[in-house]
Formats: structure tokens, C-alpha cells, sequence
């Protein structure tokens, strides 16, 4: 075996994992064995299918590369850090945040704003207007009426 064999070989075990994870994202997100089909030219044609849809995938990744995906958080980073500086105290916790508020349907969900400032995010959701305490007239007889059991 020559070094250009092993070398070769050593490039196949490395892109195992490749092709691992692609036949992971072909069942589990693709939905490649999901279809139970009895024809096998049926199931050529739905793999077939399986493997455009990746295709498509795979050439839009470049347009999405600056964007953050449906999946991913938001994750805050230290700071980079030099020889002459040296961080003695750090007020916020560094890590993955995620966070979900679940509104009520008094609020009015068309008119939120949110700010951000100083490192603040500010969100104003104000109360819809249906749901805002209102004044009731009653009225009545001038006369009081007794009722006897």
C-alpha cells in the first residue's frame, strides 16, 4: 500500500461523516422513509425527489450564510482578548439565550414595539382596546319594589 492509498483511504474515513449526516437529514428531516411504498420505481422516483430537494438546499446555503437559521439562538460571545487587557469583573452571564412570551389575547399584538438600547431590549405590547375596562350605565326605576318570598 503507497502513501497516496493511504491517503485516499484516510480522506474516505474522514467524509464517513459526511455521508452519515446526510442520510440523517435525508430520514429524519427530509422525510425519506416516511412514504411507505410498495412500488420500487415509486420509491426511486420519492428518492429521487429526496435528493433534488437537498440539491436545492445545499446551493441556497451560500445566500443564507449571514443569516441566523430557525434553529439557532442567539449566543453571546466574551469579548476578544489581548495580552495588555484583562477582564476583572463581567456583569452579564456569556452563553445561548432564548426567550418566548406567550401572549394573552387581550393584547394588541399589532401595535408592539421594541427597542434596544444599551444593551436593553425594551418591548411595549400595548392592551387592546376591547379589552380595556369601559364604563356601563345602569338604569333603573326611581321607585324601589320589595319582593316578598
Amino acid at each position: 500500500m503507497t502513501s497516496v492509498d493511504v491517503d485516499l483511504r484516510w480522506q474516505a474515513f474522514l467524509r464517513r461523516f459526511d455521508l452519515e449526516h446526510t442520510f440523517r437529514l435525508f430520514k429524519q428531516t427530509l422525510g425519506w422513509t416516511v412514504p411507505k411504498v410498495r412500488d420500487p420505481h415509486t420509491a426511486d422516483l420519492w428518492t429521487w425527489l429526496i435528493i433534488a430537494a437537498h440539491t436545492q438546499l445545499r446551493l441556497a446555503r451560500p445566500l443564507a450564510e449571514d443569516l441566523r437559521r430557525p434553529w439557532e439562538r442567539a449566543e453571546r460571545r466574551p469579548a476578544v482578548k489581548t495580552d495588555d487587557v484583562q477582564m476583572e469583573l463581567s456583569e452579564r452571564p456569556l452563553g445561548v439565550f432564548s426567550r418566548q412570551l406567550v401572549l394573552a389575547d387581550t393584547l394588541d399584538t399589532e401595535r408592539i414595539t421594541a427597542d434596544y438600547e444599551a444593551g436593553v431590549l425594551t418591548l411595549r405590547i400595548p392592551i387592546a382596546e376591547g379589552a380595556k375596562p369601559r364604563k356601563i350605565a345602569i338604569g333603573g326605576e326611581s321607585e324601589h319594589k320589595q319582593i316578598s318570598s
